[in-house]
Formats: structure tokens, C-alpha cells, sequence
């Protein structure tokens, strides 16, 4: 295993495999967020779909994921995975911590730390979706500079509100003119 990054007192991080992830975050993402339905639309697909579904995922094969564990001393206490959309989009799926290091400073500290490691890779544009009353995600992710792109209805979670983080200070400064905050900048 690698030596976990620090984010403070005996709080780290570390970006692992896929592998590694994916049993954990199985097993304890209810713990995490029990509330939500698990109803995704997936599973009504015909065998037909599935297929198509599955063929169209091939051109996206070598789209980057990332996985990272948040350890506090040598435990795992949260998680966080994304995927590339495109060229310039880095959508931030998900992101859990268990309640017991809930309201420490833990997911402000990381999301500065992965913030970086995005951005570092090239990427314009971070997004996320929460649910609309997820005040303890919301208000961090505008604290550290994310606006609000839209607000959507998501089959699998209903009402969301989808967040993005631009990288680059002329596109934060388009965002503003075109909410209507601010003046149309100098090009």
C-alpha cells in the first residue's frame, strides 16, 4: 500500500484502484446514505437495451476514474470516486464519510485536496449533484468556490442540484455575467 497523503491531525488520504474501492464502497455506502431509494432505471432495461447500453460504454473505455479512502489513523472512515465526461469535465460522483467524523472538517479539508488533484490533471470544469436539502455538502462545495449550474429531477434520487467548479477566472467571470451578477468581462 502507499503512504496516504495528510489532511490534518491523523486524517489522510490516499487514491487507490478500482478493485480495491469498489467492495468497500458495496458494503458500506447505506451506511452512509441510507435514505436513498436505489431505484435506478437499469434494472427495467430489456435484454435488448442492456446490450446496446453496454456497446455504447465501449467508447468510453478509457475515460479516467478515480477512487480515493479517507483514513483516520489507519481506518477507513470515508470515500470519494469520479469519472471523466469529456475533454474538459471531471464529474464528482460521490463522495461519503461516516458520522462519527462527520462535522470535523474532514470533507472541507479533502475537497480542497481533490480540488487540487482534479485540477492538476487538467481538468475546466468539476461538477457534482446533491440533494437540494444536503446543506452540509452544498454550503462547503460554495464555500470553496463551486456555483450552481442547475437544478434537475434524477430518476434514481429526484431533486438535485448540480454544482460546478471553473477552473479557469475568465470562465467564472462568463458564469457571473450570464447569472447576471456581474458585467460582461473584458475579453
Amino acid at each position: 500500500m502507499s503512504t496516504p497523503s495528510p489532511l490534518f491531525g491523523n486524517y489522510s488520504f490516499l487514491e487507490v484502484s478500482e478493485a480495491e474501492f469498489s467492495p468497500f464502497f458495496n458494503a458500506n455506502r447505506a451506511i452512509v446514505f441510507p435514505e436513498n431509494s436505489g431505484l435506478f432505471y437499469q434494472q427495467f432495461l430489456s435484454e435488448s437495451e442492456r446490450e446496446k447500453q453496454i456497446e455504447l460504454a465501449k467508447h468510453f473505455k478509457n475515460r479516467q476514474f478515480f477512487y480515493f479512502f479517507i483514513y483516520y489513523k489507519s481506518e477507513i472512515v470515508g470515500w470519494h470516486f469520479g469519472k471523466q465526461m469529456d475533454g474538459e469535465e471531471y464529474y464528482m460522483i460521490n463522495t461519503g464519510i461516516f458520522k462519527a467524523h462527520q462535522n470535523k472538517g474532514v470533507y472541507q479539508t479533502f475537497l480542497r485536496e481533490v480540488l487540487a488533484f482534479i485540477l492538476d490533471k487538467g481538468y475546466q470544469i468539476i461538477s457534482s449533484k446533491h440533494h437540494a436539502s444536503n446543506n452540509a455538502v452544498l454550503v462547503p462545495k460554495l464555500k470553496a468556490g463551486f456555483v450552481i449550474q442547475s437544478i434537475e429531477i434524477d430518476l434514481a434520487f429526484g431533486t438535485m442540484i448540480k454544482l460546478i467548479y471553473l477552473a479557469n477566472e475568465k470562465a467564472r467571470s462568463i458564469y457571473n455575467y450570464r447569472t447576471g451578477s456581474h458585467t460582461l468581462p473584458e475579453h
